[in-house]
């Protein structure tokens, strides 16, 4: 049988006696053993609740200042490769669109998105063939369309551009003085024997995550038909 007996020592202690089998423990506290003994755990619980909390509280907030980082840094290197991709394919489309309409016999047809050139083929410079640039607004991309006697090739030169417009000129004067005056898209015939000048502008833009970040400045080029007589 195990039970507690309480009595004062000589220095006025309260002293906790615990009496198992004969055997006698000393215990001293300053209040009773039992209810000192509980509080004090209860104490230490708490702060170790505490500091778990605050610990959890740091850890969250580095992974938050990590991810952030990470995050802005994969949109600057991801909107850098985004401008010069923009820049080598506006570079590639200009320099292919200039060499087939200074190389081109006449302007076949044109509209404000498309154009057709009736180009000597490259094989064979007896033979003739048509090399039709076309805007598709919807899809967003220029299309370059070679097609020539036993060989047909589609490269596409652009893609998420957001405008694209083709106009028309003429070499000779007019009665102001403007040289290259805009005329307007009419019969293929009057294309055919007037057009001598061709206007062509256009503006790309990337997008990241869903969001348009990258535009490029407007493309523009005005390029004369060497082969076509005034």
């Amino acid at each position: 049988m195990c039970f507690k007996r309480r009595f004062k020592n000589r220095g006025g202690t309260d002293v906790c006696r615990r009496v198992l089998g004969g055997n006698q423990r000393r215990l001293t506290s300053a209040a009773t053993c039992g209810l000192g003994y509980s509080k004090h755990a209860l104490n230490r619980a708490g702060l170790t609740l505490i500091e778990m909390i605050f610990a959890m509280g740091i850890t969250a907030l580095l992974a938050l200042t990590i991810c952030g980082f990470s995050i802005y840094s994969s949109r600057n290197f991801v909107a850098i490769s985004n401008y010069s991709e923009l820049d080598t394919a506006n570079r590639l489309a200009m320099d292919t669109l200039t060499s087939d309409v200074r190389q081109a016999n006449y302007v076949f047809n044109a509209s404000t998105n498309f154009i057709i050139l009736n180009s000597p083929d490259p094989n064979n410079l007896s033979l003739n063939g048509f090399i039709t640039y076309s805007y598709n607004p919807t899809a967003g991309t220029l299309v370059r369309l070679e097609n020539f006697p036993g060989s047909t090739k589609r490269t596409v030169l652009l893609t998420g551009c957001d405008r694209l417009e083709f106009s028309l000129g003429q070499r000779n004067a007019t009665t102001n003085g403007v040289p290259f005056k805009g005329m307007p898209f009419s019969s293929p015939s009057v294309i055919q024997n007037t057009a001598k000048v061709i206007d062509v502008s256009w503006l790309c833009s990337r997008k990241i995550l869903g969001i348009k970040v990258n535009t490029e400045s407007v493309q523009t080029a005005r390029v004369v038909i060497r082969k076509q007589t005034p």
